[in-house]
């Protein structure tokens, strides 16, 4: 059972459902309404919808106070050694709860419907730091930002990122929409949806490569930039020979379908050493680097590449 279908029935209190440490699978388990000696819980949560509105308030209030921040994890060419891009990450600098990480809130953003104004956000500051980097001279070639189901189907994507290429005069092609491979529509909106975002030049990249049922009918369609090979695939490699293979089977599939893969959560160098023997060069994971805010990012990697 995820969190949605929790907060839905009324199982989970405000606090875990979008506050929680990065745990919250743990906790959201142990917070249901009976106590560890089997009898019934006499207080019962809030209500979804007492839920939604306190979470679309703190949301709110999050932005005002500029709360929220993105963070750059690299990418890097492991047959040059040179930073290939970046990975936005929005974390939470939340005033009473420390920061906090996506998984910890987004799936409440996406029950609550407040995702899409958070990832407006996410996309303004984007183009906004990639347009204060281009003032610098430091501009990065390739930013990856994961986009969710209800921003691709239900939101105003194309239009908001026309708007923003041409206030900020950013390069399209500099920017990559990672779109993961469960959004849930049909076949002919997505094959829409990427091809208006392709027109006006931006890169497409698949996540979660592997893990999906769309995988084919999407790509038969329409070309793709990048597919994100999936880390629990990668992190398997080290101890199932079998891992190994499935990932080797998607560098050649991604490479036959001339996209670039990316492997996502190397975090050894048994891991990278491994990935080098699939064929696979572009990385990321904490054996490189953690995301890091913008200006430690341009300190470790944008001043070098001049």
């Amino acid at each position: 059972m995820n969190i949605n279908t929790l907060v839905s029935e009324g199982v989970l209190t405000l606090d875990v459902a979008y506050f929680s440490p990065r745990s919250a699978a743990v906790k959201a388990s142990k917070n249901t309404p009976f106590s560890s000696d089997g009898k019934k819980n006499m207080n019962p949560p809030a209500s979804v919808s007492a839920l939604k509105l306190s979470f679309s308030d703190e949301v709110k209030r999050a932005m005002r106070a500029d709360e929220f921040k993105l963070y750059y994890q690299p990418q890097i060419n492991v047959k040059t050694g040179e930073l290939f891009g970046a990975e936005a990450l929005i974390r939470w600098h939340h005033p009473e709860r420390g920061v906090l990480y996506p998984d910890s809130f987004i799936p409440q953003a996406e029950y609550s419907g407040q995702i899409i104004d958070i990832e407006r956000w996410t996309l303004g500051r984007l183009f906004r730091q990639q347009a204060e980097w281009q003032e610098q001279g430091e501009e990065l070639t390739n930013i990856a930002l994961n986009i969710s189901g209800n921003h691709f189907v239900h939101g105003s994507l194309v239009t908001e990122t026309a708007h923003l290429t041409h206030s900020y005069q950013i390069d399209p092609s500099y920017i990559t929409l990672e779109l993961t491979e469960r959004i849930n529509t049909e076949l002919d909106v997505w094959v829409s949806q990427v091809s208006m975002l392709q027109d006006i030049g931006i890169k497409i990249s698949i996540d979660d490569f592997g893990t999906g049922f769309n995988t084919m009918a999407h790509l038969v369609d329409v070309n793709v930039d990048f597919l994100k090979i999936d880390q629990s695939f990668i992190k398997k490699m080290t101890s199932d020979n079998r891992a190994f293979k499935v990932v080797q089977s998607l560098v050649q599939m991604a490479e036959t379908l001339g996209a670039v893969p990316v492997a996502e959560g190397i975090e050894s160098q048994e891991a990278l050493h491994l990935y080098q023997q699939t064929g696979g060069q572009i990385v990321q994971g904490y054996h490189y680097s953690e995301a890091i805010q913008a200006q430690e990012f341009q300190n470790q990697y944008l001043s070098l590449e001049k």
